[in-house]
């Protein structure tokens, strides 16, 4: 295991989506101090159980390990790990009430949480039971459907270290890093599409990617609409043809290509929201009674706001316009930004301008920071972004 988590360090050195310390990159190791049986004897204690030998070994090279992709987790020191029923309550319950995962549930239920605690992703170990009489090894995250299992925790390790030489082969050096550029910003929010056009055919065509971009794509659509916006759709034909980055983007690229020989700003497949009025749509009582059989977390007191984006969000895919904007103005004031955005574009979509532009505000206010381009990569908010809105916005 030691050789692996050697290897995993200097690949997530090479791959640079972290920051590191001085000392980290000089022996290009991420580990820590080990674990003391003291530590590790305390904590079998407070959990009353005695952790499997492979998660000992681990502790014994280091007592802890850092994220080391956008698809990994972070280890906890040992004093740190817990049963994930009393870290996450709420997750146990939502799997646990549901019949057709029952078995999933009550892995969960007994399930330790070693890595991933506020993550995207966790990592989970699971005692043996009655069904089951090995340790269970479990990735588990909102975007994977069910569990990922390994044999064990050195088969994870692998599996990250294979993922890592993957995503680093043919690099010599680190990447840069990830760092946010105000000028593209301050760009788009003058209108001033010359030099969008510029700076982000410039970042893309020398492989770069900032942290507020939602990776190519984003500046892809910049481009198309910065190449609309000057005329420029021949000479992005051509920036297409001689990017770097073409495996793997093919359908994307070609989708771009295919808006610039047609001369369109925007490609549909890749809208980042679109509202369509519905034949047939759901209604609120219908949303309800979704809530009550597969998510009652949301029947909470403290899980108000979740529960009106919950609705919200539904409504958007599946509802009605009239139903959207009832519900959104009664509660406009608790929201996650995404959905002042979708109310924008539902404004929009029913022809009313200023609604969308108050809406656009509201976004604008919690995202301008790192989600600030959306609106602009949207084909029925683009047109409403005028100087006089965007100049409020900045001041």
């Amino acid at each position: 295991m030691l050789k692996t988590l050697k290897e995993i360090s200097k690949k997530t050195l090479l791959l640079n989506d972290f920051d590191f310390s001085d000392e980290q990159v000089k022996t290009k190791w991420l580990g820590t101090l080990v674990a003391q049986d003291k530590e590790i004897c305390d904590t079998e204690k407070r959990l009353e159980i005695k952790l499997p030998g492979d998660y000992l070994e681990f502790l014994k090279i280091s007592n802890g390990f850092p994220q080391t992709s956008s698809i990994s987790c972070s280890f906890l020191s040992i004093d740190k790990i817990d049963y994930l029923k009393t870290l996450d309550e709420d997750l146990v319950e939502i799997w646990s009430k549901n019949e057709d995962l029952k078995e999933v549930g009550e892995a969960l239920t007994s399930s330790i949480l070693i890595g991933g605690l506020n993550e995207e992703q966790q990592f989970l170990i699971i005692p043996p039971s009655e069904k089951v009489s090995k340790w269970r090894y479990w990735k588990f995250a909102s975007w994977i459907p069910g569990e990922e299992e390994f044999t064990s925790l050195k088969e994870y390790f692998e599996s990250d270290l294979s993922f890592l030489k993957e995503q680093t082969k043919n690099l010599k050096t680190a990447k840069p890093k990830f760092v946010t550029d105000f000028s593209l910003r301050k760009a788009v929010f003058n209108l001033d599409w010359e030099t969008v056009y510029f700076l982000s055919s410039n970042y893309i065509a020398e492989g770069k990617l900032y942290g507020y971009y939602n990776g190519i794509s984003d500046l892809l659509a910049l481009i198309l609409i910065a190449s609309g916006k000057t005329n420029r759709f021949q000479e992005l034909e051509k920036l297409i043809l001689n990017l770097k980055f073409k495996k793997g983007n093919e359908h994307l690229l070609n989708k771009y290509s295919e808006a610039a020989q047609e001369k369109k700003l925007f490609v549909a497949d890749f809208q980042l929201d679109k509202f369509t009025i519905k034949t047939n749509p759901i209604s609120l009582e219908d949303i309800e009674v979704q809530i009550t059989e597969v998510r009652k977390d949301l029947l909470k007191e403290k899980n108000k706001v979740a529960k009106l984006d919950y609705q919200l969000y539904f409504l958007f895919e599946y509802g009605s316009p009239e139903d959207f904007v009832n519900l959104y103005e009664e509660n406009h004031t608790n929201l996650f930004l995404t959905t002042h955005f979708k109310a924008a574009i539902v404004y929009s979509t029913l022809n009313q301008i200023e609604n969308s532009k108050t809406a656009l505000k509201r976004y604008f206010k919690v995202a301008f920071e790192y989600r600030p381009f959306d609106p602009f990569l949207c084909e029925s908010l683009l047109p409403l972004l005028n100087k006089e809105l965007l100049n409020k916005l900045d001041n």
